[in-house]
């Protein structure tokens, strides 16, 4: 259900390898800069722990640079 829907975006996405987890994984890493509380987020992605928010949470160059300027 998921793959036609995303075939029809792009060329992209038809040679890519697309997946609703990976929907979730964009999802909860715009989610980290967004200020909220960790129990909202985990409900927003389907999960309980936030062990499981901090795994869908990709590091970016940008997030990390936010970081050591801030310093």
């Amino acid at each position: 259900m998921f793959q036609p829907h995303v075939n029809c975006l792009s060329d992209f996405a038809r040679w890519s390898r697309l997946y609703p987890h990976s929907c979730r994984r964009t999802f909860a890493t715009l989610m980290k800069r967004v200020d909220g509380a960790d129990k909202d987020k985990l409900e927003l992605i389907g999960h309980t722990s936030n062990e499981m928010l901090r795994y869908y949470q990709d590091v970016s160059l940008e997030d990390l640079r936010r970081i050591t300027d801030a310093l």
